[in-house]
């Protein structure tokens, strides 16, 4: 409603808007008149206003957050790529758009539970943060060193990776996340980001085999790993890519599914019951995916003893 008050006289003219400015918007429109109050005054109180819920702390954010976001950015998108000659939501928030995009990058990990799984709304904000404007939002991600944040905010991409070349350049921001995997110093936060962002990015592995390759070492380090969250996290991961993208495994993927199970006994004494199972699961997809093995029921047997 603010943003079409601000513009009001435009707006009335566009047939667009006709639905748009009801009772409400007119009653407003009275009220500023009769109360002389300045258009100004208010616009910098709404902006002021904007500027607190931006401020809030990490901590402090909740699902209506990434609702109201997603609500006001989907709507700055639409004008946006609609270039109508009267555009309320964007000439408001323009302005704003680095600083949109810099404090929702850093509650990015407000938008990830512990299972891993992401907020729709969050990820409704970034895509249309990217649509806004393609340029900046690439070259604000390059920016970015290797952080939790990062890795959430290339992994929500997800669908937008699928179906647009002007992105592919983040694969290089893979790459230099895969790189940090030498670091001793990674605590176990940036490990489950990463856990959750490569599985999202694999659009990046169909034609880069080393960089696949990098990854399933990876799934399987954290599969093994001592600390039972991150085994779960990544049995998560790889259960993600083999249901979505179980074409990656073209070729021969043996020494991998045999490696996988070889730890068929820490499944049961590692994990949970619900991802014991998944990877198991995995176990057979990936048997009965790979044509060149000559002999699986041999490794059925080795997973079943």
């Amino acid at each position: 409603i603010f943003e079409i008050v601000f513009v009001f006289d435009r707006a009335q003219k566009e047939t667009r808007f006709a639905n748009l400015i009801d009772k409400s918007v007119n009653e407003l429109v009275q009220t500023i008149v009769d109360k002389q109050i300045s258009v100004d005054d208010l616009k910098n109180d709404v902006i002021h206003l904007l500027q607190v819920v931006l401020s809030i702390q990490p901590e402090d954010v909740k699902d209506s957050f990434w609702m109201l976001w997603s609500n006001i950015l989907r709507r700055y998108k639409f004008e946006t790529l609609c270039n109508f000659s009267v555009n309320p939501v964007c000439e408001f928030y323009q302005p704003f758009y680095p600083l949109i995009l810099q404090c929702l990058y850093n509650f990015l990990p407000s938008a990830v539970n512990e299972g891993g799984t992401y907020i729709f709304q969050a990820r409704g904000c970034f895509n249309s943060l990217f649509f806004i404007n393609q340029e900046v939002f690439v070259q604000f991600l390059h920016a970015q060193q290797p952080s939790e944040n990062l890795c959430y905010a290339v992994g929500i991409l997800e669908f937008v990776l699928d179906s647009n070349n002007t992105i592919q350049s983040l694969s290089q921001i893979v790459i230099e996340l895969l790189d940090t995997l030498n670091s001793s110093s990674m605590s176990q936060q940036y490990v489950k980001a990463l856990l959750f962002c490569l599985p999202h990015s694999s659009c990046f592995f169909h034609d880069n085999n080393e960089l696949f390759s990098r990854f399933i070492e990876f799934i399987i380090n954290c599969i093994n790993d001592d600390d039972q969250s991150i085994s779960e996290a990544a049995c998560k991961s790889l259960n993600y890519i083999v249901t979505n993208r179980v074409g990656l495994f073209r070729g021969d993927s043996r020494q991998f599914t045999e490696n996988i199970i070889e730890l068929t006994e820490r499944f049961f004494y590692h994990l949970d019951q619900e991802s014991s199972i998944k990877m198991y699961k995995i176990c057979t997809i990936l048997i009965c995916h790979n044509t060149q093995i000559e002999n699986p029921k041999e490794l059925f047997h080795k997973l079943l003893q």
